[in-house]
Parts: C-alpha cells; structure tokens; sequence
C-alpha cells in the first residue's frame, strides 16, 4: 500500500510541472509577457543599464 501511495504522489507531482510547462509555453505563444509590459501602469524603459566590465589583465 505505501509504494502505491509514492506512484500516486509522483503522477500528481508530474501532472503539475506538465500544467507548469503548457500554461507557460501558452503564455509565451501568446506573447502575454510583452502584452503585460505594454498595459503596465508603470514604465520601466526596457533599457538596462550594464556596468563596465574591467579590462581583463593577462596572467603569465
């Protein structure tokens, strides 16, 4: 009876990061991550800033 409950916990457990991946891959498809930043209330920009890297020094 106890491996039959770890069978089913692991069907549940795999069901779930399989309704994960399908509604984020239909997000995604959907474009709803651009969509969102374009209804947003808020502007971020979209221009990131990066820092300078330092010039890499040579090693002997």
């Amino acid at each position: 009876m106890k491996s039959t409950r770890a069978c089913c916990a692991w069907a549940l457990a795999q069901r779930a990061i399989d309704v994960f991946q399908a509604t984020t891959a239909l997000a995604c498809f959907l474009h709803l991550p651009d969509l969102t930043a374009r209804l947003s209330a808020q502007d971020r920009g979209g221009d990131w800033q990066l820092p300078e890297n330092p010039v890499p020094t040579s090693t002997p």
